[in-house]
């Protein structure tokens, strides 16, 4: 399962380096779903979002009526946009051999979903609404903002510390959704509710799942992640994005979809277990896709092995091993002279009680001792 294969082709792609200055756009994702109408606003006016396309700091995403779209984001998140959604991509910045990782993501209208990429400790990760501010620590989480219905965010994977604009703070645990009517105050959410909710997020993402990064674009990520984090904070001072029109955050909001079959809380539990399984999927797309990335560009063992350490102990729980056993197997296929620097201090990131089940994870690979 976490042995791969298919990362051989990486290796005949040279990337031409260009420098990055702090005064330089610098990208923050790929748009790797599109559906529809989806538009980004400019100085001279609405420009179409179409599939591959880069986006930056401070870009204003608007998801017309039947329209979706996924943003893969440099550290190998996802974050999906429903129809008739406003968002602004406030900030992104990523260094994974720094053990850097914040991002700010401004939800105004519609609904969404985020899915976390590669993992990192203490990283930052906000979704800003005009009912507060959810700061993300796992995750795989989803929610509804609007003027009528008010905000409703689920936790399927991770926790999240929830900011209300009068400073209150709640925590929603894994597994718990949360409530904030338009004119009242936080409250439980019943489970007739959640399905209905959760059903009409997997109608609306499950049908448009996001495609995976090109190796061009893993290698343009992958000289961007080497920018040194302050570097890239800099450049983000300097990008100044299209103000949000107000008309935009007006009209009808998004119908749901209503009525479930059989238990809700049976398929809340579905719903729960199916995400949590894509997020641990994700984490180790993410983990390989950036080491293997970071090897095509010709990264030193050094920086392979901070980032491959950053990355086990950022992971959660008891999937730290299966992470390092990512990281060690991409390097056995793609750069087996890497292994021998790499592998032990990977191994030794693990917690002891997870270093016993290593080997058995990494069957072409003898461990230094």
């Amino acid at each position: 399962m976490f042995s791969i294969k298919c990362i051989i082709p990486l290796l005949g792609i040279f990337l031409v380096s260009n420098a990055v200055y702090a005064d330089e756009a610098i990208h923050i994702g790929s748009a790797t779903s599109v559906v529809n109408t989806v538009l980004t606003p400019t100085p001279t006016g609405e420009k179409t979002i179409r599939i591959n396309d880069a986006l930056f700091f401070k870009q204003q995403v608007l998801t017309k009526e039947a329209s979706t779209l996924t943003i893969t984001f440099r550290d190998s998140s996802t974050f999906s946009v429903a129809p008739q959604s406003v968002v602004v991509l406030d900030e992104f910045v990523f260094n994974p051999s720094e053990n850097v990782l914040e991002k700010s993501i401004k939800v105004l209208k519609g609904s969404f979903r985020y899915i976390s990429g590669f993992p990192i400790k203490n990283s930052i990760t906000k979704i800003v609404t005009p009912f507060g501010t959810a700061g993300i620590r796992g995750s795989a989480v989803q929610g509804s903002i609007g003027s009528e219905s008010g905000f409703t965010v689920n936790v399927a994977s991770g926790d999240v510390d929830f900011e209300t604009r009068d400073g209150k703070v709640v925590t929603i645990k894994e597994g718990q959704t949360l409530s904030i009517p338009a004119n009242n105050d936080i409250c439980a959410t019943p489970a007739a509710s959640t399905a209905t909710l959760m059903q009409d997020f997997d109608n609306t993402f499950e049908k448009t799942p996001s495609s995976a990064l090109t190796p061009e674009q893993m290698l343009a990520n992958a000289e961007v992640n080497n920018i040194p984090a302050s570097t890239q904070k800099q450049a983000n001072t300097f990008v100044h994005g299209v103000p949000v029109d107000p008309a935009r955050l007006q009209g009808k909001e998004a119908k749901r979809l209503g009525g479930i079959a059989g238990d809700p809380q049976a398929l809340i539990n579905k719903y729960m277990q199916d995400l949590r399984v894509k997020n641990k999927s994700q984490v180790d797309i993410a983990t390989r896709d950036i080491v293997a990335a970071a090897v095509a560009r010709d990264a030193s063992a050094d920086d392979i092995a901070h980032i491959g350490t950053n990355a086990v102990q950022g992971a959660k729980g008891d999937y730290k091993v299966y992470v390092a056993a990512t990281v060690i197997n991409t390097l056995q296929d793609i750069k087996a002279d890497l292994v021998d620097d790499v592998a032990p201090k990977v191994r030794n990131a693990l917690p002891a009680d997870q270093q016993p089940k290593l080997p058995a994870l990494v069957p072409n690979v003898v461990l230094p001792r």
